[in-house]
């Protein structure tokens, strides 16, 4: 995380907590190309995390 330029512990603390608790999220190919896509990686997370929430809420 911090290799890719992660400074928000917050964000840091969340990736960590979610790899372990789903192992395969950080070897994932897809997730791995789609916070390296842009040049910014932790809004990409950011954003990851926040369209999971939005799908989580729409299905409760």
């Amino acid at each position: 995380m911090i290799g890719m330029g992660f400074k928000d512990e917050a964000l840091i603390e969340s990736y960590l907590y979610l790899t372990a608790f789903n192992p395969d999220f950080h070897g994932n190919p897809q997730i791995k190309n789609f916070l390296e896509a842009e040049d910014n990686p932790e809004q990409q997370y950011r954003d990851f995390l926040r369209v999971t929430d939005n799908l989580l809420k729409r299905k409760h």
